[in-house]
């Protein structure tokens, strides 16, 4: 993918060059308007060439944008990782001991209700 772009940044350079190249005659004047700016006449090349190198300041910019953004998004990820290999390391050393006994589960009398056997006696009626 690398080798594509840098051959696309090459023939672009090429046909921008070409077109500069073509263009330098001092008969070809242009003048800029944008908003409320005007330049004074200058040669068509110059505009090319200037405009070729906004977009790439533009993209570089973006770039470098898009790089930081791209570590910030690394090193918290690194942090996270981190985190939780040591949770893993700490996880596998745990001292395993015997499983805590079970508490015996009383049997119901037979002469207890169901109820009773679930929630105990009913409280004494106070008279």
């Amino acid at each position: 993918m690398r080798v594509l772009i840098a051959l696309l940044v090459i023939v672009l350079f090429f046909l921008v060059l070409a077109f500069c190249i073509q263009n330098m005659e001092p008969g070809q004047q242009v003048t800029v308007h944008f908003l409320k700016y005007h330049s004074p006449p200058m040669p068509v090349f110059a505009v090319a060439l200037a405009a070729a190198l906004v977009g790439v300041l533009f993209t570089g910019l973006v770039t470098v944008a898009e790089g930081i953004k791209l570590r910030v998004r690394c090193l918290r990820l690194s942090r996270r990782i981190k985190k939780l290999e040591a949770e893993i390391h700490s996880l596998r050393n745990l001292a395993l001991g015997p499983p805590a006994p079970e508490a015996p589960v009383p049997e119901p009398s037979p002469d207890q209700t169901s109820a009773e056997a679930s929630f105990g006696p009913p409280p004494a009626a106070s008279a």
